[in-house]
């Protein structure tokens, strides 16, 4: 698939969006070069040879034990109804 001027402007159109004559044609290039890529990964045949470039071995998805809640929260600066209380980021 390609990214043209047309899937830009109807794009900037649908999400009301205002871009000059330059700046889309930065983003229709930059956005051309994702999609490039993102044909040339799936065009690659992951599984041959993913065994030999692994850092770790595989483990098998079993359910283990893990650590009482209080336990874990009893470090906590602050908590409340059991969960961990952080500051807001917005």
């Amino acid at each position: 698939m390609r990214i043209t001027g047309d899937i830009i402007r109807k794009t900037a159109e649908l999400a009301a969006l205002t871009f000059t004559d330059e700046e889309a044609e930065r983003l229709r290039t930059e956005l051309d070069a994702f999609v490039k890529m993102t044909d040339i990964l799936t065009a690659a045949d992951g599984a041959a040879g993913a065994e030999e470039t692994s850092a770790a071995p595989s483990r098998g998805d079993e359910i283990g034990s893990s650590l009482a809640r209080a336990d874990i929260l009893s470090g906590a600066p602050e908590q409340a109804d059991g969960y961990f209380v952080v500051p807001a980021s917005f």
